[in-house]
């Protein structure tokens, strides 16, 4: 077979774009950091890549919706604190009312301190995550309790409702973040909702300033249960606030290992890099010297 200048022209131009390729390539690798820049680099390991990238976005997403849910939890648990702190108050001021060895302007007091109380739950009843009122159902923009002195007469009005606030916390996972209406014994009764909480309280300063010692003294179970109601309020808040704090932790461990994969498809091994840049350096200035000393002569080089 003849071997003319042309075909040795166009296989060393072949073989020097070649070289030129793959060091491209390998300087790509260093430069990004990466060993896969584009779909063609490794179709296998950019759809890996890409799988592993889809399930830490989503990670992330579920990471803040747990954070979010949490905080809600907490902000809902430190308020029923307070609230079972306000309620145990009045209980005691039931207890001394219901002796009937106080006087009435002793028993006036009570009523007064009674009636800052109730004042003390509507602001724990309106309390807010963010900007979003957490005891009012759906309606989070506006104060859900308004208390109003209508003539002297306390009288409570309820704005939201009984839905349940749910947040996805992993996939096909949701949870409810708001107390129920077991918080502040929320019921409806003729298409009216009302609170067995502030209607106690309510009756019980209206109690004491009549000096009614004995209808006193038939409230304090009704104390107890309500209480009793809101620390198992609390306690559900605060099983669920848990188990976030381990669903999070547990995310997080697995996006650290989901990282981890993700580093060793696509981090560039610089070492690694470096070495086969050095052997393809020198491999293609090699060809450029070989190539030079092949296509040198021609025809002119041998008249004298």
């Amino acid at each position: 077979m003849r071997i003319t200048n042309k075909m040795l022209h166009a296989n060393f131009m072949q073989n020097l774009d070649r070289n030129k390729f793959y060091l491209e390539k390998l300087h790509n690798r260093i430069a990004s950091g990466k060993m896969v820049n584009r779909p063609s680099d490794d179709p296998v390991v950019v759809s890996r890549v890409m799988t592993i990238r889809t399930a830490l976005d989503e990670m992330e997403q579920f990471d803040k919706n747990m954070r979010d849910a949490m905080s809600w939890l907490e902000i809902s648990e430190n308020s029923l604190g307070n609230l079972t702190n306000v309620l145990q108050r009045a209980r005691e001021l039931a207890v001394y009312g219901a002796g009937g060895t106080l006087t009435t302007k002793a028993m006036a007091a009570l009523a007064d301190e009674v009636k800052q109380l109730i004042e003390e739950v509507t602001q724990i009843a309106n309390n807010t995550h963010g900007d979003a009122y957490i005891f009012g159902g759906n309606y989070t923009t506006k104060p859900p309790f308004e208390l109003k002195n209508n003539s002297g007469t306390l009288e409570i009005e309820y704005k939201g409702d009984f839905a349940k606030i749910q947040y996805e916390v992993s996939p096909g996972v949701n949870m409810t973040i708001n107390a129920s209406q077991n918080a502040f014994q929320l019921y409806e009764e003729g298409g009216e909702i009302k609170s067995k909480v502030y209607e106690t309280l309510i009756e019980l300063v209206q109690m004491m300033r009549s000096g009614d010692a004995s209808g006193i003294s038939n409230r304090l179970g009704e104390m107890d249960a309500i209480i009793d109601g809101v620390l198992s309020e609390r306690a559900s808040l605060g099983a669920k606030s848990n188990r976030m704090e381990t669903a999070l932790q547990r995310s997080l461990n697995s996006q650290y290992e989901f990282t981890r994969i993700l580093s060793r498809l696509e981090d560039t091994d610089y070492a690694r890099a470096m070495i086969d840049f050095s052997v393809q350096e020198a491999a293609y200035h090699a060809a450029i010297k070989s190539g030079s000393q092949i296509l040198q002569p021609t025809l002119l080089d041998f008249l004298k």
